[in-house]
């Protein structure tokens, strides 16, 4: 049986049986090997639903899903949305942000923590009542998404690759998302802004840290080296001067 994973930032799992596949939307926290266990654990069902569509071709019938409840870490967005979509003014007075490539809104909370809940990132009322604590305060949480998320993120790029930096280092970077002066030493340095790009964009970051490892200066060989893991990496370059104006918030 074929089966299709269409990660989002929505806070599910959700498994739907179509035209012979098993179509699976998951939260991108949820580890691969719990994946597998909720769709063994769910095997009668996409059993009956497979007989289901070998009876009928009525849309009805085939087109049924299973909301699966499954312990998620992470509390996440609702609607993704596109760049184009956001007012920068927004975004610079702190009522806005993008997170993993999503716009996110940004309200005040009770609480004393900064949440991040369907589309809109909560933060503490202490920090909300002026535009300079309030960007701190999405500036923090970012950093420690970063932390969590694109860590990850470089640790499976570096297994597919069989090779693991000796040490990632997340810092605010002004003129670029990385910097590569100590890649003899195989230390990465990432803006943590980072994680504010879409997963394409993250994934170029990442390729273009680890080249450097091979190739210090971004000559023919670095170039090549890039291209072999994403073909699309000029495409990428481009598309990330659409971010630029993050660095200046």
């Amino acid at each position: 049986m074929k089966v299709e994973v269409t990660r989002t930032l929505k806070n599910i799992v959700q498994l739907r049986y179509e035209d012979g596949v098993l179509k699976v939307v998951a939260n991108r926290f949820l580890s691969d090997k719990r994946l597998k266990q909720i769709i063994e654990e769910n095997a009668e069902w996409i059993r009956a639903r497979k007989q289901e569509t070998n009876k009928s071709k009525d849309s009805v019938v085939a087109s049924k899903a299973r909301a699966v409840s499954a312990p998620l870490k992470k509390s996440t967005l609702k609607a993704p949305r596109n760049q184009d979509d956001i007012d920068i003014k927004d975004v610079f007075a702190g009522r806005k942000t993008l997170v993993l490539g999503d716009t996110v809104r940004v309200l005040a909370t009770s609480s004393t923590r900064t949440v991040l809940d369907e589309n809109t990132l909560y933060i503490p009322e202490k920090y909300y009542q002026s535009r300079e604590t309030r960007v701190k305060a999405i500036k923090t949480y970012l950093r420690k998404m970063a932390m969590l998320y694109v860590s990850t993120e470089i640790s499976n790029f570096g297994s597919r690759i069989s090779l693991c930096p000796a040490k990632i280092e997340f810092r605010e970077i002004p003129d670029a998302w990385l910097k590569c002066s100590q890649a003899a030493q195989r230390i990465l340095t990432i803006d943590y802004r980072v994680v504010q790009l879409p997963q394409n964009l993250r994934q170029y970051v990442i390729a273009h840290a680890f080249a450097h490892f091979f190739h210090p200066i971004h000559d023919e060989k670095f170039w090549k080296c890039v291209s072999s893991v994403l073909p699309l990496y000029e495409d990428y370059s481009r598309q990330l001067e659409k971010y630029r104006y993050l660095k200046d918030v």
